[in-house]
């Protein structure tokens, strides 16, 4: 599973009500929970260290003022003082946008990788017959994010879609 998966299921199981689900699946939701916990966790932490290393050798001072230009930046609805504060930040803070381009470079690196994580699984019906239960609804996206902890989801195999580009380019 990729960790941007394992994100996306932690951040829908912690919205599931379990105070009116059975025993059982309160159980398999906490476990699993869990497991996508740990990977959480371990994402923030190393968020923190990449932050760390990339603006190190940054003054906080000048950290500081980048971000206040940022924030004018986004806040600014006139086109041309959005340009001149852009210039601006891109040529006094060049260093910064290097930093930030390189965290964003890695960590969605990070987010594509593949994390082991050992989920219980549970019948789709058996875990939407629990959440009704509960009083709660879950959206087709939610319960894709959920997919790898139901039993009977295969997962899909990914298509070749450069097969089949060359294949119609044939004609």
């Amino acid at each position: 599973m990729k960790r941007i998966e394992a994100i996306s299921m932690f951040n829908v199981l912690s919205t599931v009500k379990v105070n009116k689900m059975t025993d059982e699946l309160v159980e398999i939701v906490l476990n699993n929970h869990l497991a996508v916990h740990s990977v959480q966790k371990s994402l923030s932490d190393a968020q923190e260290a990449l932050s760390r290393r990339v603006l190190e050798g940054i003054s906080d001072d000048r950290q500081r003022a980048h971000s206040e230009l940022e924030t004018r930046l986004k806040a600014e609805k006139d086109p041309q003082k959005q340009a001149e504060l852009q210039v601006i930040i891109n040529d006094t803070y060049a260093d910064i946008v290097e930093a930030n381009r390189k965290f964003v470079k890695v960590y969605n690196k990070l987010m594509q990788s593949d994390v082991e994580v050992k989920l219980d699984k549970v019948e789709r019906k058996t875990f939407l017959k629990g959440c009704a239960d509960a009083g709660m609804q879950l959206t087709p996206a939610q319960l894709t994010a959920l997919a790898p902890m139901f039993k009977d989801v295969e997962e899909a195999q990914p298509a070749d879609i450069l097969a089949e580009i060359d294949e119609l380019m044939k004609d």
